[in-house]
């Protein structure tokens, strides 16, 4: 149910981000007074979410050098696993469509 929630509250922030929906949708919706029962909106992408950049000013990140480079170990293993998956599946689809890894 938590991913449900999380595809809800994604879709209505990209609804924001695209100008179809207005910021204060999100005050809105936080007021059980207002909005008493859940409002439809069709979730979000089940596709995993990625928060790429972000700043925080003034904020310092106080992590031994150890955790960083476990971090970053961590999230390339996940990258490279995700690369040997797509080219297992491109390369029997290949064989399908003539010039698709062109």
């Amino acid at each position: 149910m938590l991913l449900l929630q999380v595809r809800c509250m994604v879709a209505v922030l990209q609804l924001i981000g695209q100008g179809l929906e207005q910021p204060s949708a999100v005050s809105r919706l936080l007021d059980v007074a207002t909005t008493p029962c859940k409002p439809y909106y069709t979730p979000a992408s089940e596709a995993p979410l990625l928060l790429y950049a972000c700043n925080f000013p003034g904020l310092v990140w106080n992590r031994p050098p150890q955790a960083h480079e476990a971090t970053r170990q961590h999230y390339r293993r996940i990258a490279d696993d995700h690369l040997v998956q797509a080219r297992s599946h491109r390369l029997p689809a290949a064989h399908l469509r003539p010039g698709l890894l062109a």
